[in-house]
C-alpha cells in the first residue's frame, strides 16, 4: 500500500476515533515507515479535541508535522515516549527540515541536531536511513 492510501486509511479511522483510540491511531501513524505527512491528520476535529491526559498525543502529532528531533529532546518530559521507529522517523524529518532551510548541511549541524556522536554514524544514518529509505 502506498503512502497516500495509508494516509487515507488513517484519516478514515481518525474520523470516528476519540480519546485513547485516537492516541493509538496517532502512535501508529507517526511510526508508519512510509508516511511522512501528517497535516491532514492533525486537522481532524477529533485530534484537535484531545485534551487532558490525551493532549500530549496531539502535541506529539504537531511535533511530527512541524518540529524537529532537538525540539523533542527539549520537551521530552511532556510528550509520550518515542519508540525506535518514531525516533528514526523524527530524525529523518529533521534532516528534511534542515535541508529545506539551507542548501549545505555541515556535518556538525547534523550531528548536533540528530544527537549522533561520530561522523561515521552520521554518514551511515544518512545513507542507510535517509537516501535508501526514500
Amino acid at each position: 500500500m502506498d503512502a497516500e492510501a495509508k494516509l487515507q486509511q488513517y484519516l478514515l479511522l481518525g474520523k470516528s476515533a476519540k480519546g485513547r483510540s485516537m492516541c493509538e491511531l496517532i502512535t501508529k501513524a507517526t511510526a508508519e515507515p512510509s508516511l511522512f505527512t501528517f497535516g491532514e491528520l492533525l486537522d481532524l476535529s477529533n485530534v484537535q479535541e484531545l485534551q487532558g491526559e490525551f493532549a500530549a498525543f496531539r502535541a506529539l502529532l504537531e511535533l511530527f508535522c512541524y518540529g524537529t528531533y532537538p525540539e523533542y529532546q527539549q520537551h521530552q518530559a511532556s510528550l509520550p515516549q518515542l519508540t525506535q521507529q518514531h525516533e528514526l522517523k523524527l530524525k529523518q524529518l529533521t534532516v528534511a527540515s534542515l535541508g529545506a532551510q539551507q542548501k549545505v548541511l555541515p556535518y556538525e549541524l547534523l550531528q548536533g541536531a540528530l544527537a549522533i556522536g561520530t561522523v561515521r554514524e552520521l554518514e551511515d544514518f544518512i545513507i542507510s536511513d535517509c537516501f535508501y529509505t526514500g
